[in-house]
This record gives structure tokens, sequence and C-alpha cells, in this order.
């Protein structure tokens, strides 16, 4: 690709990320927008606030003994409603023998979310033999579970009759077996549809269910109380039931505080790094300078897109990753430095301080890469969202340092004013196009 489509790519790429980033700032805060032209950057339980709840597994007559297998399962299953539930960078971690701590960011109403993770969500078809509206039961018998659904397809809808909220449903093969052989020699009774050992509808059986297919319809007020309902059906059921041992409200006060000193410090950080540049690399360094001011947008812009959150910890990965950019661009700077006292013209001295600096850059950056993929897969929660941050700042600072400040420095050069030597730095070499 020739320097000036390459400048225009960057370009674009540049525009593009100043309309993410201050799409709330210049009036794209309207409904009908794409979420990220629209809103900031998610925020996580240090900035945004939350809540923090610790959940103790009780045991039951099924299960008399908490042991790593029943907490493997409850930990999963939370992770899934968590992910239902739309919460951004969560933590769940088990705490001691049979505690589980939860922590969920920007919860908007924290009562609704601890019912929706500590519910057992235990579903449950329950035949009554000879039932009918009129009558009350006397024996019960569980005829297909939640356990049985097929979980793709479980989801709400709209009955086409009524136009009421319902949640459709399907049974696996099992299930739709049982659930066929009982609808059909007990067209007229009513079944009982349980959830957590409490009824929410009662329809009769007007006809034999062959398909293991059913819908659930529980008078729900709108399509987001069945979404409710759905989601937490997708997720399953919890093998125990969870009892909540300690609740804490974050406050995001103190978190904003420490976001401020934090941004403080990396302003004030990133000032002398561009001073540092300037002093010692002249010309290069004003241009690794406005490539870092790239790579900050254009990371930003990322984290909108792909919806990663920004918690402190991820702050620091960010700032960590400029340091990165910055050691990478010094490095070109310098072979650049060496190949011009050695007699090479400015444009070959330019390629090859980029490609004999690439081996450095690139075994420096791998090294980071396999740091932040343990960090992701053995740490939790911030620890993941440091790994993330930083693995993707350092790909994007590979790629404002070898192809956007290259590009620059090849386009400025070919101006005869840039061709003196103090402009980079060399004042014992003869610089020349």
């Amino acid at each position: 690709m020739k320097l000036r489509h390459l400048m225009l790519v960057i370009v674009a790429v540049l525009i593009l990320s100043i309309i993410v980033d201050l799409g709330p700032m210049i009036g794209l805060n309207r409904p009908g927008v794409p979420r990220p032209f629209r809103e900031n950057a998610r925020e996580g339980l240090d900035i945004a606030g939350g809540l923090r709840v610790t959940f103790q597994a009780q045991t039951t007559k099924e299960t008399p003994v908490i042991d790593d297998t029943v907490m493997a399962a409850v930990i999963k299953i939370l992770q899934n409603r968590v992910d239902a539930y739309g919460v951004s960078e969560p933590v769940i971690q088990r705490k001691g023998i049979d505690q589980v701590l939860v922590e969920l960011p920007a919860v908007k109403d924290p009562d609704k979310a601890r019912a929706f993770i500590q519910n057992t969500a235990l579903l449950e078809f329950i035949a009554v033999p000879g039932l009918r509206s009129d009558r009350h039961p006397t024996n019960y018998d569980v005829i297909v579970s939640g356990s049985q659904l097929k979980t793709q397809s479980i989801q709400a809808t709209y009955a086409s009759a009524t136009g009421q909220a319902i949640v459709s449903l399907a049974f696996d093969k099992e299930g739709t077996q049982k659930f066929s052989d009982y609808t059909r020699t007990h067209i007229g009774d009513i079944l009982l549809i349980v959830l957590d050992k409490k009824i929410i509808s009662a329809p009769a059986i007007r006809t034999h269910i062959a398909d293991g297919s059913g819908q659930i319809e529980g008078g729900f007020a709108n399509i987001m109380e069945a979404t409710y309902l759905a989601d937490q059906l997708k997720s399953g059921a919890l093998p125990v039931p969870l009892k909540e041992l300690e609740i804490t409200t974050v406050d995001a006060t103190l978190g904003r505080g420490a976001v401020h000193q934090t941004e403080t410090a990396g302003l004030i950080g990133l000032i002398l790094v561009i001073a540092f540049m300037l002093i010692f690399y002249r010309l290069p360094g004003v241009l690794a300078s406005l490539a870092l001011t790239f790579y900050a947008m254009f990371t930003y812009m990322l984290f909108k897109l792909f919806g990663f959150t920004l918690s402190l910890p991820g702050i620091a990965g960010f700032i960590i990753a400029i340091g990165m950019a910055v050691d990478a661009n010094i490095l070109i700077f310098e072979r650049m430095k060496e190949e011009l006292r050695g007699g090479k013209t400015l444009h070959s001295a330019i390629d090859a301080g980029f490609s004999r600096a690439w081996p450095s850059i690139r075994d420096a950056n791998i090294s980071t890469w396999l740091t932040c993929a343990v960090l992701y897969g053995f740490g939790s929660g911030p620890i993941k969202g440091f790994a993330v941050t930083l693995a993707l700042g350092v790909a994007v600072s590979m790629f404002t340092a070898i192809t956007v400040t290259r590009t620059m420095l090849h386009l400025l050069t070919n101006a005869e004013w840039t061709h003196k030597a103090s402009f980079f730095g060399v004042t014992d070499a003869y610089v020349r196009a």
C-alpha cells in the first residue's frame, strides 16, 4: 500500500475514533444511535459503584454435603446468570468451603439483581391426578423439570392468540417422551407449573402434546418480566439454595476520586514523556507524540466498540501500554540515529531503524501478551480487566509505533525543510534525503 493511501486509512480511523470517543458530547446520545456512539465506556465496580454480596450454599435433603462439585456448579450457574443480566466485568469467586463472593458493577436495581442471581430457578411441571379447577390437590407427581429443557429453546415471546407475554420452551428427548405420555392420558386435568415451589401457572391440558413444546403463561406484566424468567431458566437451576451473608452497596464517589487522581497522574506522566521525546528526538519525537494521541483515541474506541470495562486496574494497564509504545519508539529512533551516522539516506535510515528494532519490539510484546494470558486465565474480575486492557494496549501501541509513526515520518521527510541533522538529534551526521 502506498504511503499516501496508508495515511488516508490512518486519518479515516482517527476520524472514526473521534466520533466514537466524543459521541455523547457531540449530541449522538439519542435513541436509535448504536450504543458505542451514544454511551461512554463501561465502568467497573471501583469506578461506577455497584453491589457486593457474599452468598453461602445451604445443604438440603438431596444435597447434605457442600463439596467442590456442588460449588463448581453453583459458580458456573451464577456466571451464566450474571452474563444474562448484562453486568460487565463481574467478580464471582469462591470463599472458603461453601461461600461465593459476587461483585456487580453499575447495577441500577440491586434488589432485582440479587433476586435474579439468588433464586434457585427450579422449574417443575407437576401433575395432580384427577385435579380440576374446583378441587384441591392431595398428592403430587413431578412429570418433567427444568433439567430436561432444551436451553436454546427457551425464549420470551408473545402468544399469537392473546398477544400476552409468555415464555416458550421445549423439552429434550426424555422430557418430550414423559410429557407426551402424560398429556395423552390426562386431557382435561390441571398441570401445575411450579417455580421454586411456587405455582406460577395452572393450565388445563387441552390436547395431547407430542412434540415436547410448551409455554408458560405466568401473568407477566410485560415482555421484560417474561425475559427475566427465560434468562433464569436458561442459566439453569442452582443445585442448592443460597443464603445472603453480607451485602454491601459500593458508592462510586471513592472510585471517582481515585479515577481523577489516576487521570491526573497519567496526564502528568504523558506530558513528561512528550517533553522527553521532544528534547531527545526532536522531529521524530513530535510525530511519536502525535502517534500516542492516536493510540489513546483508537484504544478508547475499541473499548467502546467491544464493550470492554474500564476499572482502576484497567486504566493502569492502559497507562503501562502507553509507556511500552514510547519504548518502541525509542528503540526505533536510536536505531535510526545509528543508520544516519553510518551515512545512510534519511528514508533508508527510517526503514532500517524500524526493521532492526522490530525483533526486539516483537519479542517484548509477545512476552507481555503471555503474561496477560496467564493473568487472564488465573485471575478474576479486575485482574482480568487489567490483562485485557494491557494486551489490547500493547497491540495498538505496536500499530501506532510501527505503522503510524513510520508513515508520518516518510511523508514528512519528503519536504526539504526537514533535512536538517538537528531535527533528528544527530548533529554529528549529515542528513540527506
